[in-house]
């Protein structure tokens, strides 16, 4: 296994670790439930979902982030738009990084922010 997936790897252990302990003593709601906007596993998740068809599942975890996503903005007074966008972004890059380390550039995907549905 290449050092990049091992660290990867590791690092999904202990976030996962970290997220059932948090669960456990927080409500669903909760703030440090959110941080789990920054695991790249689950962003790969949404992505490994996409590919297998089940656009339904996706679509729910991915809701589910950027929900995360706008409590932690709310909380740091940030602005929840931009900075789901850029949160996507940067872990659609991630999830899409090749073996050799480059970046697979794939266009921006557009981010559903708002309960309403609206796109930016």
């Amino acid at each position: 296994m290449c050092p990049r997936r091992e660290v990867m790897s590791s690092m999904h252990t202990v976030v996962d670790a970290m997220v059932a302990r948090l669960e456990a003593e927080f409500s669903g709601e909760d703030l440090g439930l959110c941080f789990d906007v920054f695991d790249i596993g689950s962003w790969s998740k949404v992505y490994q979902l996409r590919d297998k068809g089940k656009e339904d599942d996706a679509k729910k975890l991915e809701q589910s982030l950027l929900r995360h996503c706008r409590r932690l903005c709310q909380a740091l007074q940030l602005g929840a738009v931009e900075a789901a966008q850029e949160l996507r972004t940067a872990a659609c890059l991630l999830v899409h990084q090749g073996s050799d380390g480059l970046l697979s550039m794939e266009p921006a995907i557009p981010v559903t922010i708002g309960s309403s549905g609206a796109r930016p």
